[in-house]
């Protein structure tokens, strides 16, 4: 009877998790929050109040979501944007990153963290999450205006710096490292070339030909990270960048694939995030963290991105700086590679989260209640 109890179990603990992540979507459309703060949220409460955590499938369909995102995020990278506004959005992008990395790192250190748990520290606070600040400017109708082209590829710059300092500070070069990224090399530079000739051979087919393409060439990226040391992150960015010129011209395989990931594989990731935050490994050093790194992090943040707005006489600065410190997809994919190479302790990835949290849903809500930071009328 043992096997039927086990099998029970899997199946009423998967409901479980279907029934919270549903919840969240429905509390982020009636209370106007992100979607994935609440799926967060859902996860530390399954993990810390309803002991589910421990399902086969959801660690392996949260790493899917993690290349997933990332694919999205770099997808998000217009490239004919990027060069137009490369002088003020690198200088403006750079000192939004580069400010409170600086900012952070110096504070982890006084606190006592060892300097790759400051660096950790420093870029998951630093991020912003290039994947929430393009719905928002899209619903506020800003990205066809200049200043909303210029806040897009300045929080572009934000995103790719992140993956850079990531790699350079921890990813070592090996023989594993190497094979696995002529690999990478090899399918990013045929994908596009190949994806064209589907895309125009198989266009509009009911079996949805050019979608299944990219998910494969996803999945094959996750197994090469699997196999060898190249980050599933960093490959799926790239390969969004890549691919964003081609799918552009493809809105409904675009559209199609926001669908897929956004529906399921990207609220698995966020929800698994949430359960590795384990309640009973929280200590008060943690809490200081929380404490000390929330209010810093808004304000470097904020600080870093309003003044050289300013400079170039933006008419977004107070609200781009308030929006840049949406710092959730990168800020949780840093996270969780430092707790998978034993860099972070179980509290100290929860401290980092609480403050990722904290520093999003307050975004969230002055976005919303506060007049004073709502955006200019466009001309």
């Amino acid at each position: 009877m043992e096997e039927p109890t086990q099998g029970n179990s899997y199946i009423s603990h998967s409901f479980v998790i279907g029934l919270l992540i549903a919840s969240a979507g429905v509390l982020a459309i009636e209370l106007g929050l992100s979607v994935a703060v609440l799926e967060i949220a859902m996860g530390f409460i399954a993990r810390n109040v309803i002991g589910i955590y421990e399902v086969g499938w959801l660690e392996y369909i949260a790493d899917f979501g993690l290349i997933t995102l990332m694919f999205i995020a770099g997808f998000e990278v217009d490239i004919p944007m990027l060069r137009k506004n490369i002088k003020k959005s690198s200088v403006v992008g750079g000192l939004s990153f580069i400010i409170p990395f600086v900012g952070i790192y110096g504070l982890s250190l006084l606190l006592g963290l060892e300097h790759q748990k400051a660096i950790i520290f420093a870029i998951c606070m630093s991020t912003t999450s290039l994947a929430l600040v393009f719905p928002v400017l899209k619903e506020q109708g800003l990205l066809e205006s200049s200043p909303g082209q210029f806040l897009l590829s300045s929080a572009m710059i934000v995103d790719i710096l992140s993956v850079i300092t990531l790699i350079v500070f921890f990813i070592k070069p090996t023989w594993h490292l190497a094979l696995g990224g002529a690999a990478v090399v090899i399918i990013i530079l045929l994908a596009p070339r190949l994806s064209r000739w589907l895309f125009g051979r198989w266009r509009g087919n009911l079996v949805e030909m050019e979608v299944r393409f990219i998910l494969f060439t996803l999945l094959a990226l996750l197994f090469i990270g699997a196999v060898s040391e190249v980050h599933a992150a960093l490959t799926g960015f790239i390969f969004g960048v890549v691919m964003s010129s081609i799918l552009r011209k493809h809105y409904q395989v675009e559209e199609k694939l926001r669908n897929i990931l956004f529906s399921f594989f990207a609220p698995v990731f966020f929800f698994h995030a949430g359960t590795k935050m384990d309640i009973s490994e929280f200590n008060w050093r943690d809490a200081l963290y929380v404490i000390t790194f929330a209010p810093a992090a808004f304000l470097l943040k904020f600080g870093g991105s309003y003044y050289p707005f300013q400079w170039f006489k933006c008419k977004l600065a107070k609200f781009a700086s308030v929006l840049f410190n949406y710092r959730l997809s990168f800020a949780i994919v840093a996270a969780l590679y430092g707790v998978q190479k034993g860099l972070l302790s179980s509290g100290e990835y929860s401290a980092i989260m609480v403050v990722v949290l904290v520093t999003s849903l307050g975004t969230a809500l002055l976005l919303k209640f506060k007049p004073n930071i709502e955006h200019p009328p466009m001309e």
